[in-house]
């Protein structure tokens, strides 16, 4: 069953693991978790601050290896649906 949430310090785990080039499959299940929880914090909705910390702790273990490109955040492929504006007509049952 996986986790509601990922930690502070597994969101960090998380980045890194990202930036050494796992694979979202690998990623989940180390962390037991849904993939929309990585993805929300790839895309700082949860736990802020994780992609800096991130970032500190990758510059400490691999200080040879760039860092440029290996942190970005996540973009949703799909944008997802947004309301019609006011101004559009909206049709019965939509």
């Amino acid at each position: 069953m996986a986790h509601a949430k990922l930690t502070h310090t597994d969101a960090v785990k998380s980045w890194v693991l990202r930036a050494c080039g796992w694979k979202l499959r690998d990623i989940q299940a180390r962390f037991d978790v849904d993939p929309r929880r990585l993805y929300e914090v790839w895309e700082e909705i949860e736990c802020p601050g994780s992609r800096e910390a991130a970032i500190k702790v990758f510059r400490r273990l691999l200080p040879n290896q760039p860092v440029k490109d290996r942190f970005e955040k996540h973009q949703p492929r799909f944008m997802r649906l947004q309301k019609q504006a006011s101004s559009e007509p909206m049709l019965p049952g939509f």
